[in-house]
């Protein structure tokens, strides 16, 4: 399967964005054991996202993650 070069740049961008959410995610945990709710509006505030389905579903599984549950 081909896959244009826009779009192998822009899943790169995706992932290396993923990354720093969640690296940075991490020490915001760490730093204040927050919540679900306030680690996705501590996210979207920093990154200036949206709260969408897959951001949520994404800062559920870093925060889970790194509460061991």
């Amino acid at each position: 399967m081909f896959t244009d070069p826009c779009t192998m740049a822009m899943q790169t961008d995706m992932q290396i964005l993923k990354l720093h959410i969640e690296t940075d995610l991490q020490s915001f945990l760490l730093d204040t054991n927050a919540d679900l709710n306030d680690a996705v509006d501590w996210v979207c505030d920093r990154f200036d996202l949206d709260a969408t389905d897959d951001l949520i579903d994404f800062v559920a599984d870093v925060h889970d993650a790194f509460f061991g549950m």
